[in-house]
């Protein structure tokens, strides 16, 4: 039995197009965007949190 189907299934099977390729391009754009700013906006987070470090050591009263 199953060798008859893998016989059956050795057709070649048509691939589904799940998305367009535009749509998918531009979700991919959208996603490099944002991982783009999100990346910027920790950068800095970071940045402003060490300066306030180091101002704060180097005041001394």
């Amino acid at each position: 039995m199953q060798t008859a189907n893998f016989r059956l299934r050795q057709v070649a099977r048509k691939r589904k197009r799940r998305f367009s390729r535009k749509y998918f391009a531009s979700v991919i754009n959208i996603h490099e965007s944002y991982a783009d700013s999100l990346g910027q906006e920790v950068c800095l987070a970071i940045s402003k949190a060490l300066n306030l470090d180091i101002m704060r050591r180097a005041v001394t009263l």
